[in-house]
């Protein structure tokens, strides 16, 4: 089984965490613009320092209209490309 690294790890906790059995499950769903608030609001982020990443181009578009900055995903190397734009990749490949 291939290592997990930890920012993916993270990740996921928090995607777990969402419905984590103490608090009842949300009818929420992208894109609807209060799913983004009460993740940011969960975790303690503003919405403007988020950055979403999502192959649908309706929650991107969701995403960027709640106030954070969204990348659609078509591709890793595109993906790669974009967080290397905004300066959020500990090392290039």
């Amino acid at each position: 089984m291939p290592a997990i690294d930890p920012a993916t790890r993270e990740l996921r906790t928090r995607e777990d965490d969402l419905n984590d059995g103490h608090q009842p499950y949300l009818c929420l769903i992208k894109p609807e613009h209060a799913i983004f608030e009460l993740l940011a609001d969960r975790y303690g982020f503003g919405l403007a320092e988020a950055l979403f990443i999502d192959d649908s181009p309706a929650n991107v578009d969701a995403a960027r209209a709640a106030g954070m900055d969204a990348v659609l995903f078509t591709d890793a190397a595109t993906l790669r490309n974009d967080l290397a734009a905004r300066r959020l990749l500990a090392c290039s490949y």
